[in-house]
């Protein structure tokens, strides 16, 4: 007997009705910054099922990637590979304390 990954989804963390059950075993998940700027909803990704797709949204950009590794690890690893390229380096006059800081 296999074990499947399942979310729970809830209105809020308040919410204590459970109103959907996503086995993510089935369901893909997908994230762009391009998706983001389209829905305007920052630090989101969306997970698509054969019924429906629910667009998540966390408190910020490192959750996103939390999420991310812990729904799909491959996934994540891509995305943060690609954001570090991106991302100019610190500037060495400034010191360890200029490193740029992901949104909270």
């Amino acid at each position: 007997m296999s074990t499947q990954p399942y979310v729970f989804i809830f209105r809020d963390e308040k919410d204590p009705v459970e109103r959907a059950l996503v086995n993510l075993a089935t369901a893909q998940v997908e994230y762009s910054e391009d998706q983001q700027a389209m829905v305007r909803v920052p630090f989101s990704f969306s997970v698509v099922t054969k019924h429906g797709g629910y667009l998540m949204q966390t408190a910020g950009a490192r959750e996103v990637h939390e999420w991310l590794y812990a729904i799909n690890p491959l996934l994540a690893g891509q995305i943060r590979s690609k954001t570090s390229r991106r991302q100019p380096p610190a500037s060495p006059a400034l010191g360890p304390s200029s490193t740029q800081c992901l949104p909270q």
